[in-house]
């Protein structure tokens, strides 16, 4: 069901909150493009972004989003790719999608 641009701007607000909620002292989040954010979790391993990723993707498909009357759900897609640095920014962003 496709409810709007207002509300579709509530839900990545309230994402982005629940993101921050669980991001600790180094960590950093954007939002990407339209509709994701790029997460950066420099303390973790691999396995442990995955674990972080998993763990939100579940919080963010649990939650209510509330709008007026609208009861909102909505699912999250994560990808995690560890920084190369010989590759350019848009080549390790892409190795996460």
């Amino acid at each position: 069901r496709i409810h709007g641009k207002s509300i579709g701007d509530i839900v990545l607000k309230e994402c982005a909150d629940l993101i921050t909620y669980k991001l600790q002292l180094d960590d950093e989040a954007v939002r990407w493009e339209r509709d994701c954010f790029l997460i950066l979790l420099p303390k973790l391993s691999v396995t442990e972004a995955v674990t972080f990723a998993e763990e939100l993707r579940k919080e963010v498909e649990e939650a209510e989003f509330v709008y007026g009357d609208y009861k909102i759900r909505v699912t999250m897609s994560c990808g995690v790719s560890e920084l190369k640095f010989d590759n350019s920014s848009d080549d390790n962003i892409g190795l996460a999608m």
